[in-house]
């Protein structure tokens, strides 16, 4: 099988049993009410919806790196007399599986696959799932005293009050398939982060009913034609090596407009169960119970435990002690050790490569402007002189927020298992560094292990 099609079709979480966890889930009394409430909530927007082809008009004319062609797609189903018709899912082809484009997979792992829908389909419904997003993100939703709070978007006036709840509250907090978890115990805080594995593939026809459940009656039509684009069949390269897949149920394409809600709701189910059922009597108790509480939540979600508060890890950002004592959300150092000093493609303008080099940089480092003030990021602005932002990843693009003290060196090298002089060291290093060298010291390689699996050993 291509390796494509294998990262894609390779049952390695076990679907089956977890297929039938997730239906006994889907008719718990706590999560059916949850889904119900979320339900409320988001008929106070889609009550105010108008009718249909206006609200995916607009929602195709939203800024977005993609609004020419969904502009052009929404014209051709104008145009085709599409655009009114309730019962079209807006596809006219299989489903297009491509690699990840312009990203590095990790060692011995194949790279992402993406599902292309087509520009129609990815206009059909986004106004419904921005309502739902918007709703669960304002609920204040509680199991046994302890918030589920599902953070919408990356902005660190938001993530800084999480991080200052979770240092000494027990709370459950998620986005899509990423969560972190606090828990009081009777001698102390325990600190989790969670990793869904194969969380779209592992998604059963349970998490889409679920899904159907929270959605107001008044919209259940358009969540059910967005559920069938996923029933689609998708298609794996081109000519005579095309292979050819047609799914036995639902299945969670990525790129399907569901993505994130179909995962907030996985997420909600993890939540509720490891509240439920962990043993909070002390940290060492927390820890053990939590281990076996995972296997049966529904999905294989390994709980990795944090060594310190630091140690939490959520929207790639962290929280940080700042030297005033306040805490802070700011951005992993590894996302922006792993942008610095290499471009795809080639550098923009022309001419001497050195100076390319430089400018693109300083692009860059203009785009983290977001990141957090500490000492490495002194050095950077220091370094490069402020130019118009470059965005390196969708991390930098969507973060925001602005810094409200200076970062406390010991906690930076706390979340890393570093002494303050290791940091010292790799600012150090960077500023002697010259176009062409590289760096690798002991900071370098804690901060891309841990943040990335990309260590050298």
């Amino acid at each position: 099988m291509d390796k494509a099609a294998y990262r894609l079709f390779h049952d390695k979480v076990g679907v089956a049993r977890l297929h039938e966890q997730q239906w006994k889930i889907a008719f718990d009394p706590i999560i059916y009410g949850l889904l119900e409430n979320i339900k409320t909530a988001a008929h106070a927007y889609t009550r105010n919806f108008s009718v249909p082809e206006v609200e995916i008009s607009l929602s195709a004319n939203q800024p977005h790196p993609k609004r020419c062609a969904r502009m052009a797609g929404l014209l051709e189903l104008e145009e085709g007399g599409r655009l009114f018709d309730r019962t079209d899912i807006f596809m006219d082809r299989p489903v297009r599986i491509n690699g990840k484009k312009d990203e590095f997979a990790k060692p011995g792992k194949n790279a992402r696959t993406t599902g292309d829908f087509g520009i129609p389909a990815s206009i059909r419904g986004g106004y419904l799932m921005e309502a739902l997003k918007l709703a669960l993100s304002e609920m204040d939703m509680r199991i046994d005293g302890i918030p589920l709070r599902y953070v919408k978007a990356p902005k660190r006036e938001i993530l800084r009050e999480v991080y200052k709840y979770m240092e000494n509250n027990s709370m459950f907090v998620y986005h899509s398939d990423d969560s972190s978890l606090s828990l009081k115990c009777g001698d102390g805080m325990a600190y989790f982060n969670l990793d869904i594995a194969g969380c779209d593939c592992s998604q059963g026809p349970a998490v889409f009913r679920m899904l159907r459940q929270c959605t107001p009656d008044d919209q259940l039509w358009l969540i059910d034609l967005l559920i069938e684009q996923c029933a689609q069949e998708c298609v794996l390269g081109y000519g005579a090596a095309k292979l050819r897949f047609k799914p036995v149920t639902y299945f969670e394409y990525s790129g399907t407009l569901l993505t994130t809600m179909l995962n907030n709701i996985a997420n909600m189910c993890i939540g509720v169960h490891i509240i439920r059922n962990v043993d909070l009597t002390s940290v060492e108790c927390c820890r053990a119970s939590l281990e076996k509480v995972m296997l049966n939540c529904g999905w294989s979600c390994p709980a990795v435990r944090c060594d310190v508060f630091e140690g939490i890890q959520f929207l790639k950002t962290s929280p940080c002690y700042l030297v005033n004592g306040e805490i802070d959300a700011i951005l992993n150092l590894g996302v922006i050790l792993r942008v610095l000093g290499q471009k795809r493609g080639d550098l923009p303008g022309r001419g001497d490569l050195e100076r390319r080099a430089f400018e693109f940089t300083a692009g860059l480092v203009s785009g983290f402007k977001h990141a957090g003030d500490h000492v490495f990021m002194s050095l950077l602005r220091s370094l490069y002189p402020k130019v118009e932002a470059i965005y390196g990843s969708n991390c930098l693009r969507y973060l925001e927020g602005s810094d409200i003290g200076s970062c406390d060196t010991n906690s930076l090298a706390r979340r890393y298992g570093l002494q303050v002089q290791d940091i010292e060291e790799m600012c150090t290093l960077y500023q002697n560094s010259a176009y062409g060298d590289v760096i690798h010291c002991r900071a370098s390689n804690a901060i891309l292990e841990l943040d990335y699996g990309l260590g050298i050993k």
